[in-house]
């Protein structure tokens, strides 16, 4: 007795909702795991589930002067998952008999018997019509292979609808937003993670390759139609789930939210303003480069939904922007940037160079500190929006230009006191300052102090007070004197194995604190 496409799986696999997939992937095209696929009938096993097998044909005329001529004609079997693209039989449906309004020759060269036509419908253009037809036909006229296809093609289908209905019964009893948040984040990435291996096992010269309409029905036919139904089931988590999908992962390539986010009309108003705004050009190039991502989005490139909801937010901020203010400067773009926390290095450098200029042409030092506390205390006012980020790896901008400022006011804070003091009497301070000897790494160092910070038993405000603080008065084994940039990368870059290792040391310390 042949399986039918609702056999079940064997028990120990039915808690793998994606088994079916995963089994593709590996390389096994074998129906239900048979021991000899290649006697299969596939056939036979489409007859089991369908009375009666369909045959649809679009047809498209030239029309001129009364006289109609075939030009293109193409048939699908109506398992094909073209059809539901290229055909809609459900409206504009005539009587088979009333095709009588094609000339004989016209309706012969069709090659279709008049016998078998269920329905027609058609679709008129200036110069051309284009019929639709749908005939009855016979699944024995199927070769093994394209059998074989439409078999895997129901098959899929199937299995996704049943994937749907399963992925919406467990979301009802979850009993709270962590929890179904964490269930879909695990089910999206488990569809990621088929999809991404099932990219490398086919490796298309061109993404595009993958959405190929199948003809020769063979085995990489099946892979990219297992591709695509991986992808519908992507989409199924973007509509159905919106608020709890995982926002680190890739979008599929086919993401409706990539069309209902970004605005091309949009895009093109905010590049045009502000390339005739007077603006300089290293700005001009910094903040265009969302805008240049932003064209890409629907081209093959991938990216994440943090990053499209990062673009997004990017991109209308922008256009509001540009509608509140008929003369933009360069001050206003830094602002937006800031709030954007939009952290690239280019920006930074970038405000730096202008904060420089600015500093350059004033004389003396205490005024040169004075205009560096104003520019640190407008960078500080400024409000940042929570959750966007340009760059995960990065500290926020405004975190960046505001430490670059305070290193600035601190060297003319010390440039000044060298010049007002003997030099004698400045070294030998600097000679004899006490520094506390700790057996913590650099990195463990800055992370222990950086986890003070966090949980507030430090409350200085000014982070880099604190970077300062520990390069000035620690020395570990290895380092007598440690830079302010060393402890400042190792405590917004933190490894993993800094904080295992910290992480040790705190449990020593509870066990000393319980001995106590």
């Amino acid at each position: 007795m042949l399986p039918s496409f609702d056999v079940k799986l064997q028990e120990h696999e039915k808690q793998y909702e994606f088994n079916l997939f995963d089994r593709i992937i590996s390389g096994d095209l074998n129906p239900y795991f048979l021991d000899n696929p290649k006697s299969f009938d596939f056939v036979s096993a489409l007859k089991s589930k369908y009375d009666t097998c369909f045959i649809c044909t679009i047809a498209t005329f030239k029309t001129s002067k009364g006289k109609s001529s075939l030009i293109a004609k193409k048939s699908y079997n109506a398992l094909h998952p073209e059809v539901n693209n290229l055909f809609n039989l459900q409206t504009s449906l005539f009587d088979p008999n009333d095709i009588d309004f094609l000339s004989k020759k016209a309706f012969d060269s069709l090659k279709l018997n008049r016998k078998n036509i269920l329905t027609y419908s058609l679709v008129n253009s200036p110069g051309k019509t284009i019929l639709y037809f749908k005939e009855t036909s016979s699944f024995d006229t199927l070769s093994f292979s394209e059998a074989k296809y439409y078999y895997y093609s129901e098959l899929l289908k199937s299995e996704v609808q049943k994937i749907k209905l399963s992925i919406n019964s467990i979301v009802i009893k979850c009993t709270s937003k962590v929890e179904t948040e964490h269930y879909i984040h695990k089910t999206q990435q488990a569809v990621v993670s088929l999809t991404m291996q099932l990219l490398k096992l086919i490796s298309p010269a061109n993404i595009n390759d993958m959405y190929k309409e199948a003809s020769s029905f063979n085995n990489l036919d099946i892979l990219n139609l297992t591709f695509i139904h991986l992808e519908v089931l992507s989409l199924f988590f973007e509509k159905e789930f919106p608020k709890y999908i995982d926002v680190n992962i890739q979008i599929s390539h086919r993401s409706t939210l990539i069309e209902s986010y970004v605005s091309e009309n949009t895009l093109a108003i905010v590049k045009a303003r502000l390339l005739s705004a007077n603006l300089s050009q290293p700005l001009l190039k910094a903040i265009f480069v969302p805008f240049i991502r932003i064209g890409l989005l629907t081209g093959p490139e991938r990216i994440t939904y943090k990053e499209l909801i990062y673009f997004d937010t990017y991109l209308a901020t922008f256009h509001n922007l540009i509608q509140a203010h008929e003369n933009l400067s360069e001050d206003d773009i830094i602002k937006v940037l800031i709030e954007l926390n939009f952290n690239s290095k280019a920006v930074l450098l970038l405000n730096c160079d202008r904060t420089l200029e600015k500093i350059n042409v004033i004389e003396s030092a205490s005024d040169k500190i004075d205009f560096l506390y104003l520019e640190l205390k407008t960078i500080n006012q400024v409000h940042q929006r929570n959750q966007l980020c340009y760059n995960s790896s990065l500290p926020s901008l405004k975190t960046l230009i505001s430490t670059w400022i305070e290193e600035e006011i601190n060297y003319l804070t010390k440039k000044m006191a060298i010049h007002s003091q003997p030099p004698s009497l400045f070294n030998s301070a600097l000679k004899n300052k006490l520094k506390i000897q700790t057996s913590l790494s650099v990195a463990q160092l800055a992370y222990f102090h950086k986890l003070l910070v966090d949980v507030g038993a430090i409350t200085h405000s000014n982070q880099r007070d604190v970077i300062r603080f520990i390069a000035d008065n620690y020395q570990t084994s290895k380092t007598k004197d440690i830079s302010t940039d060393s402890i400042s990368s190792k405590f917004y870059n933190i490894e993993p194995s800094t904080i295992d290792s910290t992480k040790d040391l705190i449990i020593n310390l509870l066990n000393q604190v319980r001995s106590h």
